[in-house]
């Protein structure tokens, strides 16, 4: 995962490696399943990641937390 800080930009940007994007698709649809979340649409580029779920009993934020673990292809 290389990371840049772009102008403006608080956070060091990220570029996913495709083992990165493949760790992280797992991790998502690992996080769906097992709380049965209705994904409409997922899209992971290399720089940022689209996320469309179903209005659920759970916030977004808390949805976010159940993910909220960093993705990295060396942490198998």
């Amino acid at each position: 995962m290389a990371g840049s800080r772009s102008a403006g930009c608080k956070h060091a940007l990220l570029t996913l490696s495709d083992e990165e994007t493949q760790a992280l698709a797992d991790a998502f649809a690992a996080m769906i399943r097992r709380r049965s979340y209705t994904c409409y649409a997922c899209a992971i580029m290399p720089d940022h990641v689209h996320l469309l779920i179903r209005k659920h009993r759970d916030r977004a934020e808390t949805m976010i937390g159940h993910h909220g673990t960093r993705v990295s292809a060396n942490s198998k």
